[in-house]
């Protein structure tokens, strides 16, 4: 971690924990895995989770009631090739790097909640419903 937290945490009033895309198709365009799981997974690197996360605060002594976790509201996609197969469960190998640009976003690899919401099977979900 890069913070000093017991010489920074009586100047805080709070501390943002960004706990997320922690996995990116920018940063590993060959598997697609969660970008903000709750808790460490086996083979990743153990800090790149939020309970690693809060808790490297929580033992340098910064209370509680000063932290609070983002959420991404959106979701990282990757486009999955013929050879990525469905594990059901993350990673997934031998994707091609991000899926399109949403129409929202206009980003590779990066879908608004709408985006995400319209994408699912239930037509009670769709965008602008």
């Amino acid at each position: 971690m890069f913070y000093d937290v017991p010489a920074i945490v009586n100047y805080l009033d709070f501390v943002n924990l960004g706990a997320f895309d922690f996995y990116t198709p920018e940063r590993n365009p060959e598997v697609a895995d969660l970008p903000a799981p709750l808790f460490d997974l086996p083979e990743r690197n153990p800090q790149f989770n939020l309970h690693f996360q809060a808790q490297y605060w929580l033992r340098n002594n910064c209370p509680a009631s000063k932290l609070n976790v983002g959420v991404p509201a959106y979701g990282r996609v990757w486009k999955l090739t013929d050879d990525s197969g469905e594990t059901g469960v993350p990673p997934v190998s031998k994707v091609e790097n991000e899926a399109p640009a949403g129409p929202n976003t206009q980003i590779k690899g990066l879908y608004s909640w709408p985006e995400v919401c319209a994408m699912l099977p239930n037509t009670n979900n769709a965008y602008g419903k």
